[in-house]
């Protein structure tokens, strides 16, 4: 029977290792399992997200609507600013500048989790927009524009505008409680403000 490391790969292993003070292939394994159920988590809730863009698009266009999520963002990036704006404001935001800022950090995380890299601990190449962080920052204690926990509750808001039909946090509740790590830990490791 191979061993964890041999299964997940010392490369791989070593990165999440180096995530700890001091590593031990348990602790290791603890938080491998909590960023692989956190990155299934987050590509599921980000799927809401795509699939009613994707509608949207193929409504307002009369195209497919089997679109990735990169071309949708693309898609929308060239629509006339009007129709930018309408996106926009579907998703509560203020204008097609936030809406461009949020889909590329919601792009950045969805290939991040599809290509089976960490999430844990990690700070992302695109920060939520200003007035959605600010919102963010004063509900749920996040300090990080660019944390995990950033991404998370900005997914959980525009899902919101739609109808939180998946009960998102509900459901990462229920992953936090089920995990051998410390509400604390997982919290401070996303980006969230511990106190």
């Amino acid at each position: 029977m191979l061993t964890f490391v041999e299964t997940i790969g010392s490369s791989r292993f070593n990165d999440y290792a180096s995530c700890i003070t001091y590593p031990t292939p348990h602790s290791v394994l603890e938080i491998y399992n909590f960023d692989l159920q956190l990155r299934s988590f987050f590509l599921r809730s980000l799927g809401a997200v795509e699939v009613f863009l994707a509608s949207r698009v193929a409504f307002m266009h009369k195209g497919k609507n089997t679109l990735s999520f990169g071309i949708v963002r693309n898609y929308i990036s060239e629509l006339p600013l009007p129709e930018q704006q309408k996106f926009a404001l579907d998703l509560n935001l203020a204008n097609p500048r936030e809406l461009h800022a949020l889909l590329r950090n919601f792009v950045h995380v969805r290939n991040l989790c599809a290509h089976h890299e960490r999430l844990w601990q990690r700070n992302l190449q695109y920060e939520i927009p200003g007035r959605l962080f600010t919102e963010l920052r004063k509900l749920y204690g996040i300090s990080n524009p660019y944390s995990v926990a950033a991404s998370l509750m900005a997914i959980q808001q525009v899902n919101a505008t739609f109808g939180d039909h998946h009960g998102l946090l509900s459901e990462f509740r229920t992953i936090q409680a089920n995990s051998k790590l410390t509400k604390e830990l997982i919290r401070k490791n996303m980006g969230f403000e511990v106190p």
